[in-house]
């Protein structure tokens, strides 16, 4: 999940610190972070105070990611791994990488 995670915030990034040209339709220009994360006056403030109680009382509907159902199977990999001498990888060509060299010892 942390690769995802990663190209996500690469991703974000890139898409909130590029430029909009000015358009005769109407739309915004300028840069996505400045236009939403620091308006223009008048400021107002939309924040939405979440106590404590509600964020508990639904905790319940939210499940982590399950990355391997069978606890064995995800062992063996993990086992896997260690014989490979590979880590977790922080990109997803890398972990593309480790996919096939471990699919390949599975199957």
């Amino acid at each position: 999940m942390n690769i995802i995670q990663s190209d996500i915030q690469v991703f974000a990034n890139n898409w909130n610190t590029h430029r909009i040209r000015p358009s005769s339709t109407g739309v915004a220009s300028g840069v996505p972070d400045e236009l939403f994360f620091l308006p223009q006056p008048p400021y107002t403030d939309c924040a939405l105070v979440v106590r404590p109680d509600d964020v508990n009382q639904f905790r319940h509907f939210v499940s982590r990611p399950q990355t391997c159902v069978n606890a064995d199977y995800e062992d063996y990999l993990i086992y896997l791994m260690g014989i490979y001498n590979a880590a977790m990888p922080d990109s997803w060509q890398g972990a593309t990488d480790l996919f096939i060299k471990l699919a390949s010892s599975v199957s």
